[in-house]
């Protein structure tokens, strides 16, 4: 019998690939583009999205401009930080359907409205 997986707790994420399905509200970052996200060097609760890579480099389209780069501070299967534009986020590690997810809310306490879902893969 097959087992679900766990949610990955913060520090898993890095080295993994995170794509997006679902960019919910957001418009610099868009369905199939890939966040990376890596570990910071001597800074054990923090990781960093280190770069969006936009799948849709059309004029006009989005750009990651406000991912690329954040820290963001982990406990557990979650992490907050702000984005460049200086937005309160969470990001949550589940899982739906045997597939690991990265949620992002944006808010403080993750309360606020969904931003973008990615999933490993």
């Amino acid at each position: 019998m097959a087992t679900t997986p766990l949610p990955y707790t913060f520090d898993e994420w890095p080295g993994k690939k995170w794509k997006i399905v679902d960019p919910t509200t957001v418009t610099d970052v868009g369905k199939d583009d890939f966040v990376k996200i890596v570990s910071i060097t001597g800074s054990p609760d923090q990781i960093k999205i280190s770069d969006v890579d936009c799948q849709h480099l059309a004029p006009g389209k989005h750009s990651g401009d406000s991912w690329r780069g954040i820290v963001l501070d982990g406990a557990s299967t979650g992490a907050s930080g702000r984005t460049t534009t200086s937005e309160q986020i969470e990001i949550e590690c589940t899982v739906v359907k045997d597939k690991r997810l990265l949620t992002c809310t944006s808010g403080s306490g993750g309360g606020g409205s969904a931003c973008w879902t990615a999933e490993e893969g």
